[in-house]
Parts: C-alpha cells; sequence; structure tokens
C-alpha cells in the first residue's frame, strides 16, 4: 500500500483600505510528494505568481486563486460581494474573486445556484407529492413558475379549463 504524506500550511494576509482592514487567510495544500518545479511568472498565475504543485503565490499587488486581482481590488471586492452590508460574502454559496461572486457547483449537475449575490437556485423550492413545484413548474430563485395547467405557490392546483361555445 502506497501512502505519501500531506501537509497544511495557514498563511494570511493583511490588506488595509481605508479604515477597513480585511484579514483574509489563505490555506494551502502542500504535498510532499509533489516533484514539479516552482513555475515564477506562470501563465497559471495570470503572469504574476509563481506556480507551485498546483496553487499560486501572488506577486505582491495581486490576489486571487490565480493572481487574477490586484489587491486594492480583492480587498474592495467584499463590499461588491455583499447584497447588503450585514448579509453573507456571496449568500455562503460561492467565493468572491475580484469583486465578482463565483457560485460553488452543486454534485448534481440538474442543480444550479445562480445570481449576483448567489442568491438564487433552482431546487429548493416547495414540493408537493414529493415532487418540485408538483412537477407542474420550475423553479427560480425560490419561487415555483407554473405552467399554463397549475397555479399555487407549489403549483398543486390544477387551473380548470372552461370550454364556452360563443
Amino acid at each position: 500500500m502506497k501512502s505519501f504524506v500531506v501537509c497544511v500550511a495557514i498563511f494570511s494576509f493583511v490588506v488595509a483600505v481605508t479604515s477597513l482592514t480585511i484579514i483574509t487567510p489563505i490555506v494551502r495544500v502542500i504535498n510532499e510528494n509533489c516533484n514539479d518545479d516552482p513555475v515564477p511568472n506562470s501563465l497559471n498565475c495570470s503572469s504574476v505568481g509563481t506556480y507551485d504543485c498546483g496553487h499560486c503565490t501572488c506577486n505582491v499587488g495581486f490576489a486571487g486563486q490565480r493572481c487574477e486581482c490586484t489587491a486594492s481590488v480583492q480587498a474592495s471586492s467584499e463590499v461588491s460581494c455583499r447584497k447588503e452590508f450585514a448579509q453573507r460574502l456571496c449568500s455562503e454559496r460561492g467565493v468572491c474573486s475580484c469583486g465578482v461572486c463565483e457560485c460553488f457547483q452543486r454534485t448534481n449537475p440538474e442543480e444550479v445556484i445562480s445570481g449576483q449575490y448567489c442568491e438564487c437556485d433552482n431546487y429548493s423550492c416547495g414540493r408537493h407529492n414529493g415532487l418540485l413545484c408538483n412537477g407542474h413548474g420550475r423553479c427560480e430563485c425560490g419561487r415555483c413558475l407554473c405552467q399554463q395547467d397549475a397555479t399555487g405557490a407549489h403549483c398543486e392546483i390544477p387551473r380548470v379549463r372552461i370550454n364556452t361555445l360563443f
């Protein structure tokens, strides 16, 4: 049986923007069996960081998983990734990168998290008879949008068509 050692190193950096100070922890998994040589100014790190064993270490003034942000943009990005000041960053359903929320992907590819702040999804609507939107609608941002043949909060009420002969 082959074994290997994985170490976790936790770093942090502090970015000051006017009177606001943000401390961002960086967790980097270091695989001691990685035999790759570090690549300075790698394209994988937007040419402003060193690529080492699948991770970027950004040069001073740059941040992000792939060093795609300037540190000042990254520091102000938290403001852009919250719908309101007191709300969670990207609704705790995504990561903030350069002021834009990148929503997490679910294990089920049919289930999608979306929205500017990752506040929406297509799977958390109410169920009726065990079916999302009673099988007569689609879920958008927590609301069932019913097909023409149904109505109600969960598309549980059939619409009755009245035929007239006029």
